[in-house]
């Protein structure tokens, strides 16, 4: 599937959103300890990105194949214990 792309979509300087600038002055305040279920949707969370970003590892079409395939079983097998029914879509890049 081919993406149509128009110049005349696309901003220009002139035409593009101002730039707002933030505020440098910062304000800390101590965080509050994790509730027992924030602890746990933390250690999941980092468990789910290091099996992705470590375990797994690169995903390319031309660099790393495997992964691509391997992150989708992954994700696939993530949402089905957790009760979900995940339908896979296959599209041509």
């Amino acid at each position: 599937m081919a993406v149509n792309w128009h110049e005349q979509d696309c901003y220009t300087p002139s035409e593009s959103p101002e730039i707002t600038y933030l505020s440098t002055d910062l304000f800390f305040e101590p965080l509050s300890e994790l509730t027992e279920e924030q602890a746990v949707l933390r250690k999941n969370l980092s468990d789910h990105v290091w099996m992705l970003a470590a375990d797994i590892g690169a995903r390319s079409l031309t660099e790393a194949p495997n992964g691509l395939q391997k992150s989708a079983e992954y994700i696939d097998y993530v949402f089905r214990k957790s009760g979900y029914t995940p339908l896979s879509q296959t599209f041509y890049a």
